[in-house]
């Protein structure tokens, strides 16, 4: 796993790779064409005709750039979140366990949360969600503040009790909260991403068929099915 630091360089990197189309863009005006057109002169016609096509691939390719360049800064941005978790969970937990059985009141909270700043650099909010522990982690950088969880095991884990004083975290039962696992060859990533896409794609427009060939059939009150709502798992 790269350091957070360095997959925010390489979220830098792929940001400033992005291509500006419009000039592109502007280049596949139709003007040209037919003003050679009007010109009546077949080897103005023809280059003409090859430099729109020539301004279409380009373009073309521009935009699978761009778009490959928008997923893999989604994916750089989750790679950035696991790699921070990675280097300051530990901090966190260690320094919130200081404090363990203590009443979590205003001063105590505050106490925590600068400590947390000055060890991590990032201010970090610690409580309960649905009698869980909760960690919000406050990061101002290229993706939204991320939080953390327990992993789930079948019993609640609190990081307060029900006299609202600090129970011990273990770091190893924290986890991610709605962000991806790491990933450590994004352009293979994205491969397979296209790759599953076109087949959600073939799956549905399969689905699709086989509604409109069972819909076909029906008659009367018989249910319809439909890609929207599904199969009913029954005719009648």
């Amino acid at each position: 796993m790269k350091k957070y630091s360095d997959i925010i360089k390489d979220i830098e990197t792929a940001r400033a790779s992005m291509r500006d189309t419009a000039a592109t863009e502007k280049a596949l005006d139709a003007a040209a064409l037919r003003t050679a057109h009007k010109s009546g002169i077949a080897a103005e016609i023809e280059a003409a005709r090859a430099a729109y096509k020539a301004a279409e691939a380009r373009y073309t390719e521009e935009c699978i750039h761009n778009d490959t360049v928008h997923l893999k800064i989604q994916i750089l941005r989750d790679n950035a979140k696991n790699a921070l978790f990675s280097e300051i969970i530990g901090t966190i937990c260690d320094i919130w366990n200081k404090y363990e059985g203590k009443p979590h009141g205003e001063k105590t909270a505050q106490k925590i949360r600068d400590e947390i700043k000055s060890a991590t650099g990032y201010s970090v909010y610690i409580g309960n969600k649905y009698d869980d522990a909760h960690i919000t982690v406050y990061t101002r950088t290229y993706f939204s503040d991320f939080d953390i969880a327990p992993i789930w095991n079948g019993e609640k884990y609190p990081a307060l009790d029900c006299n609202n004083k600090i129970v011990k975290l273990n770091p190893e039962r924290m986890r991610l909260w709605y962000c991806g696992e790491y990933v450590e060859n994004i352009d293979e990533h994205i491969t397979a991403i296209r790759a599953a896409h076109a087949a959600a794609i073939a799956a549905e427009k399969a689905f699709q068929d086989a509604c409109a060939a069972y819909n076909a059939l029906t008659r009367g009150n018989m249910q319809h099915a439909s890609s929207r709502e599904g199969v009913k798992h029954y005719i009648i």
